[in-house]
């Protein structure tokens, strides 16, 4: 399991792009033409049938069949080009996003979401009632020249056929900077909501073409496409050095890509590690004492600073921020979702679940939440729901689930299976040895504490520092082994450093032979984390004794 800073960081690069969650909507397209833009032909039977039937399962899984219909969906805007291509079109959609998910109270689908395979090819009462919204909002991006496009954006109910707001001109890149500042004033009233915070700050034009592409490559999964993105935004800073939201994103790129920068085969030590994740640490603390100073109603600026509190383990001040920012953004899925990790973080996996649960009633295609959703179900020992909820998240496009199905899959003797899922998972991106997993699939079918096992406990502590860095000391994979003292010890190891990503792995049934050790609560202490567990519980499953905590 990769420490590199996920929830809260990976979960706040994540959340910041929550920024892109919005809606589309202007007027003066002729209602003859909506048929070649707006792009609500009927499906195929196949696909709405598929549909139908994924949107029963969501309702099931997610008991969402009592909850009120409400809220608003955007579709991607397709990109007219005869080359195709989408990245202008995908950041055009983003950037309005960015500016409207100041809709306050609306619960609001982004286009991202929508870009999901199974949702591309549905009207728009299929697209409502797959994610149980009311409005789905739709356009296209036409390159003209390479300083023109043409932008067509419609919003409607999706039970009507006429449009109720519509928009098809011809724009200047200059014309699609004040784009977002146009479509919040229109759609403000008609949504009866107020768009709250300054106006964003205007830049040169090619730079602000380099933005949108950046933000877009920024959110796709390969390694290849982010390196690409942080030079893009590195083009940005290099013309507007001052410029906020390029420096937020270069802040996420660099956060996200630690470990990853160097080329295949040239990966980055564990110091090295260390060191860059220092520096971002000071970085975010700067970042968003900007923001602050920018907009004091920023929420970006407080989940930065929540982030900080946790990596220099002030984690009652962490959760203290996080309720503060619920209170703000109730209805922002991508908070939620980040809320949830923080809490499975801190082993309160019950609470981690309502979190996640609800994060995707809100948006049912943010497979990131079915994810830690079914990370809480699995650490809770409910298998059944497990299963369901990684084949939910395959199903709408969630490429790296591959670890909780492995465990799924271990837990029900399925050695193959688990080989299979757990390579796929380790080797994402090509930069990460997986030839270690068939020695360590084929142990486990061995009694504990043979010599298949230790010879794999070995093979696994030979890695290099770097690796065995990223991969917290494969401490999940020597507890499942019987290595309880090399679990342990990758444990201890850890907590002697910012808080990351491997927290949320300590809460499995897998782990529990690892928490009953004494060495356990004293590397919680080292974390900080039992000033919180005093001040609101101890995780579940186990208790304080004092301060010491006990995990029977």
């Amino acid at each position: 399991m990769s420490s590199t800073p996920a929830p809260p960081a990976a979960g706040l690069q994540r959340w910041l792009a929550l920024a892109s969650i919005g809606l589309v909507m202007a007027a003066a397209a002729l209602l003859l033409g909506i048929g070649r833009w707006w792009g609500d032909a009927a499906p195929p039977p196949a696909a709405a049938s598929a549909a139908d039937d994924l949107a029963g399962a969501l309702d099931r899984a997610l008991g969402r069949k009592d909850l009120l219909h409400a809220g608003l969906a955007i579709r991607p805007l397709s990109d007219t080009r005869p080359t195709g291509g989408g990245v202008l079109a995908d950041g055009v959609c983003d950037a309005l996003g960015t500016r409207l998910a100041r809709l306050g109270g609306l619960r609001l689908v982004p286009c991202q979401a929508t870009r999901a395979a199974v949702a591309t090819r549905l009207d728009d009462r299929q697209l409502a009632r797959l994610l149980n919204v009311r409005w789905v909002l739709g356009g296209s991006v036409e390159v003209r020249s390479a300083d023109r496009l043409r932008v067509r954006l419609a919003l409607r109910d999706a039970d009507l056929v006429r449009p109720d707001w519509q928009l098809d001109e011809e724009l200047t890149l200059a014309d699609l900077q004040a784009l977002p500042e146009r479509v919040a004033a229109a759609a403000g009233p008609l949504l009866g909501r107020a768009v709250a915070g300054p106006a964003a700050v205007r830049i040169a034009d090619v730079a602000y073409a380099d933005l949108l592409r950046a933000r877009e490559l920024a959110r796709r999964p390969g390694i290849e496409d982010r390196l690409t993105a942080l030079r893009l935004v590195e083009q940005v800073l290099a013309a507007e050095p001052q410029h906020l939201p390029a420096q937020v994103l270069h802040w996420q790129m660099r956060s996200a890509l630690v470990g990853n920068v160097g080329p295949p085969g040239e990966r980055e030590t564990a110091e090295q590690m260390h060191a860059t994740r220092a520096a971002l640490q000071q970085e975010s603390l700067v970042l968003a004492q900007r923001l602050i100073a920018a907009d004091p109603g920023d929420l970006r600026a407080q989940a930065l600073l929540m982030n900080h509190d946790v990596k220099n383990r002030r984690w009652v001040e962490a959760f203290d921020r996080m309720d503060a920012l619920l209170r703000e953004g109730a209805t922002l899925p991508g908070l939620l979702r980040l809320a949830a990790r923080l809490h499975l973080h801190a082993g309160y996996v019950k609470r981690t679940q309502e979190l996640a649960l609800a994060a995707a009633r809100l948006n049912a295609l943010d497979a990131e939440a079915l994810e830690v959703l079914a990370y809480a179900h699995g650490a809770r020992g409910d298998d059944a729901a497990l299963r369901e909820l990684v084949a939910l998240a395959r199903q709408i496009g969630h490429g790296g689930i591959g670890w909780a199905a492995a465990v799924e899959a271990g837990r029900r003797r399925d050695l193959a299976t688990l080989a299979s899922e757990l390579a796929g998972w380790v080797g994402q991106g090509g930069r990460w040895p997986a030839d270690w997993v068939p020695a360590y699939a084929q142990a486990l079918a061995t009694p504990p504490g043979s010599p298949q096992r230790t010879a794999v406990l070995d093979l696994l502590d030979s890695h290099d520092g770097g690796t065995r860095q990223h991969f917290a000391h494969y401490l999940f994979e020597k507890a499942v082994l019987g290595g309880v003292p090399h679990s342990l010890r990758a444990v201890q190891h850890h907590a002697a450093l910012p808080p990351a990503a491997w927290l949320q792995y300590l809460w499995w049934p897998e782990m529990a032979a690892v928490r009953a050790q004494p060495g356990f609560a004293d590397a919680m202490a080292d974390l900080g984390l039992p000033a919180l567990w005093a001040r609101r519980g101890p995780p579940d499953g186990c208790r304080l004794l004092g301060e010491r905590l006990t995990c029977p």
